[in-house]
């Protein structure tokens, strides 16, 4: 008997699997797995996604794909929307001055 494979073996399961790290795989048509995440966004913009873009979930929910849920950054930014999930807000620079006026009034 010969190997079933994809959509004609019983234990198909609609091609996607899910990562230990909670990312949805899908199994594309040239039999390669991808990141759902990434396909969703490249349909979206109609490209192919460079290595150095990384997909942001907003919500830091892995397997939340929603389109609103998804944006594409630049690999060198994307570590500071992980921390937060959102992107950092600036922080005001005081002086040691000012640091020392809000902790001992003068």
């Amino acid at each position: 008997m010969r190997a079933q494979f994809g959509p004609r073996n019983p234990k198909w399961k609609g091609g996607t699997t899910t990562t230990k790290e909670g990312y949805v795989r899908v199994k594309t048509k040239k039999n390669r797995d991808k990141y759902e995440h990434r396909l969703i966004v490249e349909q979206q913009q109609g490209r192919k996604l460079s290595r150095s873009t990384h997909v942001h979930h907003r919500n830091r929910v892995r397997d939340d794909n929603r389109l609103s849920n998804l944006q594409p950054l630049p690999a060198s930014q994307h570590p500071k929307y992980r921390e937060g999930g959102n992107p950092p807000r600036r922080k005001s620079k005081k002086s040691v001055l000012d640091i020392l006026r809000d902790i001992v009034p003068f």
